[in-house]
């Protein structure tokens, strides 16, 4: 809750971060008042909840590289084929393969 007492030209703004740990619910308190007639203030009586949200969590964008077309026959020597990454969006969110 911010509920500054104090008069000032105070701003709310959120800030982007990729600190994962700040996800979660966060009761927020308004108080409001004209620099004109500041005599005249209005707070929130019941805080509203804002809620933090990792955008890595599901579901999130995968968009794949194209594979490229392989040719194997059973009798050679095994062939190892490097499979394109993904794209995730938001780009930092960590993928993890598995085939």
């Amino acid at each position: 809750m911010d509920d500054r007492a104090t008069a000032g030209p105070f701003n709310f703004a959120l800030l982007y971060t990729e600190d994962v740990l700040k996800t979660n619910k966060y009761p927020v308190k308004y108080r409001v008042y004209h620099t004109n007639y500041n005599q005249n203030i209005v707070t929130l009586t019941e805080p509203f909840n804002m809620i933090v949200a990792d955008p890595c969590d599901a579901p999130i964008s995968l968009q794949p590289e194209a594979l490229l077309d392989q040719e194997y026959t059973l009798t050679e020597i095994s062939v190892d084929y490097q499979i394109p990454n993904f794209t995730s969006d938001p780009a930092w969110c960590e993928i993890t393969y598995t085939y």
